[in-house]
């Protein structure tokens, strides 16, 4: 996957991008945000979209990073605090029934 996105990709780095661009992984050691503004841009997707049990965590400066919507789903506060007055959210999970926790590692990829 790694080597199919550099090579679609029109850029390298995240701050080659014509715009401003971030995007947000999980660090499973800290349990915390880990925002991308700047390095490889394949590497920032990879980790950001590493969904556990479907794609493996991708380790980057020591911490281990999954799929960011783990730790802020939709991160309002970033965009705000960056002076964004208006914002556009897109819905990607099901609406017509809560979700539950999975119970077998394949229902991971059922969420």
């Amino acid at each position: 996957m790694r080597d199919r996105l550099r090579a679609v990709l029109r850029v390298q780095r995240v701050e080659q991008l014509p715009v401003m661009f971030q995007c947000v992984a999980a660090s499973i050691e800290r349990a915390a945000e880990h925002w991308f503004d700047r390095g490889a841009l394949a590497e920032a997707m990879l980790a950001s979209c590493a969904v556990p049990g479907i794609l493996p965590p991708l380790r980057i400066d020591g911490d281990h990073l999954i799929d960011g919507g783990i730790v802020n789903s939709i991160p309002v506060s970033r965009a705000v605090a960056f002076g964004a007055r208006e914002i556009s959210v897109l819905q990607v999970g099901r609406l017509e029934q809560p979700l539950e926790p999975p119970r077998r590692s394949w229902e991971v990829g059922l969420l």
